[in-house]
């Protein structure tokens, strides 16, 4: 059933649906926060995915390579510095002044210039380097820390699968035993295990942005509103407050401005307009460019995919700029395609027609606990405990058939064992 299948349901088990907008809204939010801590709560079979992830190999060059001021460094021939380097780690030496050796964190990288391109640094601790005067210098890039993808609860599986790659499983190594073993972080070879690294957040927008409908075109006419989130290192950070509404009367000829946009000159922060309209109670991206550090106001939005926003454009982030990030042991020592798989975090569901990512038979475990909750806040409690016990059911139903896979068939036979392999080895057959 889609949500508003589930508001009407638990309204016709409380016997109340007042149609107010804001119970609607507090019923919604019961209903999302109820499906994502479904989500979070175990590794179920629907709450997986298989992505493939990029390992770099670490890249040098001492070609036209030159310490550029005090916070950057600059190579003048052959796009060195790519966009993808932001965030991983560079190490500087062979440099006049001893001092600059070492390793120091890319927060930004500059391509405008290409051939020439700069990568602006931080110290490992976030702080603002002082590198010493000019020269020549050595740079080798290291994807020491790789991140996951944004919708990540939990890792469960890592390693390489791809065709082009021999196989490799990867065995997950706690945090204790890395730091206790002291294992060189800096070892490269082909990677066996993997490491929980630190988590990385994105500061999020504190200015409340305005609106305002200059000429040019838009994705349909009615109420617009906006938000804008801060992209740094390739990472976005949680959306800033949203703005008050203003009103489209003609999709031909007026379109959306968002102005009083947190200016972040020198931090290194893009900004990412998002815009919700009629057609949908979710936000979409505005523009397929991102905006400058130095922008205060969009002037008039030039939308991407216009008449197709609601299939192709990308929803406003839900991971509040929150990444997790692996560690590899050793470094890859040459670029791989790693399979991971991992539990991931839905979508809210926010429009009438949004049905939840699991199975069908299982969503009335979401009306059942909403009631609940419900009938809490209307002073019912034995009512409660009633859907408290029949959601308790759905629950376990679903525990049976969506936390492991079909039983597999079994087939008597001999126990072989060995000195390092001892329960029974599968035999896999080709027919």
């Amino acid at each position: 059933m889609n949500l508003r299948q589930m508001i009407d349901m638990a309204g016709s088990i409380l016997d109340y649906a007042p149609g107010v907008t804001a119970y609607e809204e507090e019923v919604k939010r019961f209903i999302n926060e109820i499906y994502l801590d479904l989500y979070s709560d175990r590794a179920w079979n629907f709450a997986q995915k298989t992505r493939l992830l990029t390992l770099a190999a670490d890249r040098s060059t001492s070609t036209n390579s030159s310490i550029a001021s005090a916070t950057s460094v600059v190579v003048t021939t052959g796009d060195f510095f790519t966009s993808d380097m932001a965030g991983m780690i560079i190490e500087i030496s062979d440099n006049v002044a001893p001092a600059n050796n070492g390793e120091y964190e890319i927060i930004s990288v500059d391509t405008s210039g290409s051939p020439s391109t700069t990568a602006h640094l931080v110290t490992k601790n976030g702080a603002t380097p002082t590198l010493i005067g000019t020269g020549t210098a050595t740079f080798k890039v290291k994807h020491r820390h790789v991140d996951l993808p944004a919708d990540t609860i939990d890792v469960l599986s890592l390693g390489i699968r791809s065709p082009e790659n021999e196989r490799q499983e990867f065995g997950y190594l706690n945090r204790w035993l890395d730091e206790h073993l002291a294992l060189d972080v800096d070892l490269v070879s082909r990677p066996t295990d993997w490491i929980i690294d630190d988590e990385v957040v994105v500061p999020q927008p504190r200015v409340n942005p305005s609106v305002a409908v200059p000429g040019g075109t838009a994705p349909t006419t009615g109420l617009f509103d906006a938000c804008y989130t801060f992209i740094r290192q390739n990472r976005e950070s949680a959306p800033s407050p949203v703005s008050a509404t203003a009103a489209i009367g003609n999709a031909a000829t007026q379109t959306l401005q968002v102005a009083t946009i947190q200016n972040t000159t020198g931090e290194y922060l893009l900004k990412r307009v998002y815009f919700r309209c009629p057609l949908s109670n979710r936000f979409y991206r505005a523009a397929a460019a991102d905006y400058s550090e130095a922008t205060v106001d969009t002037g008039a939005i030039t939308f991407q995919n216009p008449a197709t926003f609601v299939v192709k454009s990308e929803p406003l982030p839900e991971h509040e700029g929150r990444y997790k990030r692996v560690r590899l042991y050793p470094r890859q020592d040459k670029d791989y395609e790693a399979t991971l798989r991992y539990v991931y975090r839905p979508q809210r569901m926010l429009d009438d027609s949004d049905v939840p990512e699991f199975p069908a038979d299982f969503h009335r475990y979401l009306v059942y606990r909403c009631a609940q909750e419900l009938f809490i806040k209307h002073g019912n409690l034995p009512q409660s405990e009633m859907y408290r016990m029949k959601s308790d059911d759905e629950l376990m139903r679903m525990q049976q058939r969506c936390l492991t896979r079909a039983a597999s068939n079994w087939i008597k036979n001999t126990f072989r064992q060995s000195a390092i392999y001892r329960r029974p080895r599968p035999r896999l057959t080709h027919t």
